[in-house]
Formats: structure tokens, sequence, C-alpha cells
């Protein structure tokens, strides 16, 4: 169950490349976008409250005192994908083949109910000072982070 509600956050993340998540850990990092993967892996075990708060609304990132470079939880999804493949004895790229099949609809429209996605669109010209605006609360915290170095 964990490898399939996986997947379908993670698909849900990276099905929005226009989404202000990706602008709001640009912000975070700096300038650039890291792996979008593991990405999704750090929103993911932080909890499915602050997963669908940060689609709502990426602002709400701040709670969560992103670091520089630390937003990438690779891991994670070998973890995942590790835990099925024990578990099931399935090997992972059979996962992939079967995943519709076996994924129930009821658990799919279950978690699309649950999320509310900001529809703004990022644009990939906007400045750090514009994406501090855009962010006002991460911006604060990523600002206090600095002034503790």
């Amino acid at each position: 169950m964990f490898q399939f509600i996986y997947e379908w956050y993670e698909i849900t993340v990276i099905k929005q490349p226009g989404h202000l998540m990706w602008s709001a850990l640009v912000l975070i990092n700096g300038g650039y976008c890291t792996d979008t993967y593991g990405f999704a892996g750090y929103l993911i075990t932080h909890g499915r409250e602050v997963y669908e708060k940060t689609l709502a609304d990426p602002d709400f990132l701040a709670i969560l005192n992103p670091k520089k470079d630390k937003c990438n939880y690779e891991e994670v999804r070998r973890l995942a994908q590790k835990i099925y493949m024990e578990r099931t004895k399935i090997k992972i790229r059979a996962f992939e083949k079967i995943y519709l099949g076996v994924w129930n609809k009821e658990m799919q429209d279950e978690i699309d109910q649950s999320l509310a996605i900001n529809s703004e669109i990022r644009n990939r010209d906007w400045t750090q000072e514009q994406l501090k605006e855009i962010f006002p609360q991460l911006a604060k915290v990523l600002s206090e982070q600095c002034k503790k170095r």
C-alpha cells in the first residue's frame, strides 16, 4: 500500500512542472532546482498534511525550515520500492506494468479529492527577489538561517 500511495503522490508532484512549488525550491536552493524525485520524497516523508498543504500553498514549506541542498530524499523512493519488492516478490518494473491494473480506483479518487493543487503557474524567469515576494514566509525563514551562519 505504501508503494502505491508513494508512487501516486510522487506522480502528482512530478506532473506539476509549472507549479509554484518548484519556484519555492529554486528560492530554497538559491537559484536552482534539485532532483524532482528527491524533492517529492522530501515532501512525502513529512506526512500527508504537509504534502497536501504544500501543493495548495508552496509558501507553507516555511514551516519545515528547509535548508539549501537538503530537500532531496531520493533514498525514500528506493526504500518504498524495496519494501514493495520484498513483500510481494515482484520487481519494480513488473510493478510498473501491473500498477494500473491493481490500483484501486477508490484509493485514487480518495487521494485526488484530498489534493488542492495551487493552479498558479511559475515563471522560470523570476529573479530571487521576485521569489522572495511570492513566498514571504519562506523567504523570512531562509533569511533567518543566513543570519545564524
